[in-house]
């Protein structure tokens, strides 16, 4: 019976540890929503050019990078970089669009900026522009993300497979993606 009673009063105290937290974290969005938040200005840009590439230590295996280089004229590139749960390349390059494109959305662009991808993987380029089947259950729910991104830019998105670092561009993705890889570029 003592341990029964036990329990019952850690339980006890876990409850109200966990609502105090719950009154703490209520108190802090009451604040936030006080809270004025300037809005970004759209950047007025008529076209984009996201270069994307995806690399993997042990394919299939892991761990994987992508990375992602948007250009525009008359701005500096955006290079963004991070790790990702990919198992194999493919899942790895569509991860890469998918940065490039959810970047390039958080930038604020205005809608009607015309955008272009690129990447090396016709796989990817294929499977976006729906000219070949993908049969990979975690590839069609990749493209899927991605497609659904896409609406959010009322000109559309444009997939172009280039040849591998053929661009500069797609150069510089590759080179991002194996160096955060632990690989030297290649």
């Amino acid at each position: 019976m003592y341990e029964e009673q036990k329990t019952a009063l850690n339980l006890i105290k876990a409850l109200n540890t966990i609502q105090e937290s719950l009154t703490s974290i209520k108190n802090r969005l009451s604040k936030l929503e006080k809270t004025t938040v300037e809005s970004k200005p759209v950047l007025p840009v008529d076209h984009v050019l996201i270069s994307c590439d995806g690399s993997i230590l042990k394919n299939p295996g892991g761990p994987s990078t992508a990375a992602s280089v948007i250009q525009q004229p008359k701005l500096p590139p955006v290079e963004v970089v991070r790790a990702t749960n990919a198992t194999t390349n493919n899942e790895a390059e569509f991860d890469a669009v998918y940065l490039g494109l959810s970047t390039l959305a958080a930038l604020n662009f205005m809608p009607s900026t015309e955008v272009e991808v690129q990447s090396d993987s016709r796989v990817v380029i294929d499977g976006l522009n729906k000219t070949k089947v993908l049969k990979a259950p975690k590839l069609i729910k990749k493209r899927d993300l991605i497609l659904e991104l896409v609406k959010q830019f009322s000109a559309g998105v444009k997939f172009v497979w280039k040849k591998r670092n053929s661009s500069p561009g797609l150069a510089r993705a590759n080179n991002l993606a194996q160096v955060a890889n632990g690989v030297k570029p290649h």
